[in-house]
């Protein structure tokens, strides 16, 4: 599925997705958000390529930082994360309610990095009645208009990266940690995936219709 979507992104004139449409989504959907809103604040097409983003960063700090059989340990908690902040302020609230309480404010030190502990759930952490990410990056400016087309196409990138590291023996020989990537794999399904799938149908239908429209228009029908 990843190479899937990344050879529709590339822009080849022999890709098309769905096997009727040449995505050019470097010129179409271009979004100009900026990074000093609060999540949650965005809406539509912005509120998905910024979601994204973050996620996109955040992966990519996980596998630049992580060893392999790290990675699986922490994506969990990464999506867990992303959940909230992707939620709307009712499902935030519940959110909260669930979440544990810790009585340090920096996220990086309540990481559990230690490859050779026993794998902790995934939840939400607050300090002083705030959610701390440990981590999802929200932080990161974005001074610059986001491309949706390049966003998915390096989170996807991302993606294949983390489960390549999933093949190491070191990352799946404990059964705990098999479970765990059982698990990220049907986040990364529901979070990543399906949402640039989506998009990219989405927007392939419309040109297929205005296309159409163009062809009846002409007499042509």
């Amino acid at each position: 599925t990843c190479d899937y979507i990344l050879a529709a992104l590339s822009r080849r004139e022999d890709k098309f997705w769905l096997n009727c449409t040449r995505m050019d989504m470097e010129e179409e959907d271009v979004v100009a958000v900026t990074g000093s809103q609060p999540h949650g604040r965005h809406h539509g097409a912005a509120s998905q390529t910024m979601h994204l983003f973050h996620l996109a960063v955040s992966l990519g700090n996980v596998l630049s930082n992580g060893s392999s059989p790290l990675v699986p340990r922490v994506l969990p908690q990464l999506f867990e994360e992303y959940e909230y902040y992707c939620s709307n302020a009712a499902i935030q609230l519940v959110k909260y309610a669930t979440s544990r309480s810790v009585d340090c404010h920096l996220p990086e030190l309540n990481r559990d990095t230690d490859v050779l502990s026993e794998p902790k759930p995934p939840g939400l952490l607050r300090f002083a009645n705030e959610i701390m990410f440990q981590w999802l990056e929200v932080s990161t400016p974005v001074p610059f208009e986001l491309s949706f087309g390049r966003v998915a196409t390096a989170l996807i990138t991302l993606v294949s990266q983390a489960c390549f590291s999933f093949l190491e023996e070191s990352a799946w020989v404990d059964p705990n940690i098999f479970e765990l990537i059982l698990r990220v794999d049907s986040k990364i399904r529901l979070h990543v995936l399906d949402p640039i799938t989506k998009r990219l149908t989405s927007r392939s239908l419309c040109h297929v219709d205005s296309a159409f429209q163009e062809f009846t228009s002409a007499g042509s029908f």
